[in-house]
């Protein structure tokens, strides 16, 4: 199932006081090469050990997640072309379903910055149902038994939810890069092709308190961009409505396509809206003025 690897996060830095750039989650995540005549700063962690013992502390932390609704601010860097924001919110609950949703953030010389509605993304644990605003398209892709059971563990979304510490160990090569009296920051390289087709590198930024990522950067595969993602209004446990995990078919000019093969998937989706911050009930799909606009 591509819809979430390609998806869900390059995540990027949050939570003192206000929100970090993303630019500089990187310049954090990346340690700086030494100035000329000085020595290397040595590793914190060169047997690894620190890392071993934080997987089995962010593990256990996760298992004691049973939903999990955030915002999240995403920036799309490209050296060909201009910077790109989404601006969303997701939630998650155990132990299968997910609901995401994005606007992209416009601006306009002279004008305020608009978010108009770009797609949603609903994963009801038998079905993934993907709202592209765009084409007013809406695609169907049926999950077999065993994508069911990983549709939460693709690309960048087992940091955020249901985060196993062996399935880690056999997917990604971890290493501790920093750490302070807010967080852990995590160098990630995939080892699976799985993982390897959504990212070549990522860093992860850890709550040191609550264990869950308030960033994630991702370099794509040929190491030309980068993906980042900004976590906020973290709430671990917070009460999500049954009704937010299920698709809802709209009325014209919308159409619905199910794709039973999963070779012919959807294009890879880019984030859309964010309903009001602490909303926990159903966020309805509105009908704009194009018809259907997810809101």
């Amino acid at each position: 199932m591509r819809w979430s690897i390609k998806m869900v996060l390059s995540l990027a830095v949050v939570f003192w006081a206000t929100l970090v750039d993303p630019a500089s989650a990187q310049q954090q995540a990346r340690p700086a090469a030494p100035a000329a005549g000085k020595a290397a700063a040595p590793p914190i962690d060169p047997d690894g050990s620190r890392m071993q013992l934080l997987l089995a502390k962010w593990a256990k932390q996760s298992t004691q997640l049973r939903s999990l609704d955030v915002k999240i601010r995403r920036v799309d860097k490209s050296a060909k072309w201009d910077d790109e924001e989404y601006e969303g919110r997701a939630m998650f609950k155990s132990p299968n379903q997910a609901w995401l949703d994005f606007q992209k953030v416009v601006t306009t010389e002279g004008k305020p910055r608009q978010l108009v509605p770009h797609e949603r993304i609903v994963c009801t644990g038998k079905e993934v149902w993907q709202y592209r605003s765009d084409t007013h398209q809406v695609f169907v892709h049926e999950l077999g038994v065993q994508q069911r059971q990983r549709a939460l563990q693709e690309g960048p979304l087992p940091f955020l939810f249901n985060f196993q510490a062996e399935e880690a160990r056999k997917r990604y090569l971890m290493k501790l890069l920093s750490e302070n009296e807010k967080c852990y920051v995590i160098s990630v390289l995939p080892q699976l092709p799985i993982d390897k087709e959504c990212f070549s590198a990522a860093w992860v930024e850890l709550d040191r308190n609550m264990l869950l990522p308030t960033q994630i950067v991702l370099l794509d595969p040929e190491g030309k961009s980068k993906k980042y993602f900004v976590i906020s209004g973290i709430k671990p446990n917070a009460p999500v409505m049954a009704a937010n995990f299920q698709g809802q078919k709209l009325g014209p000019p919308w159409k619905i396509l199910y794709n039973k093969d999963e070779s012919q998937a959807a294009p890879s989706p880019v984030p859309a809206q964010a309903p009001r911050t602490g909303d926990t009930r159903q966020a309805p799909l509105r009908r704009g003025t194009q018809g259907g606009n997810v809101r």
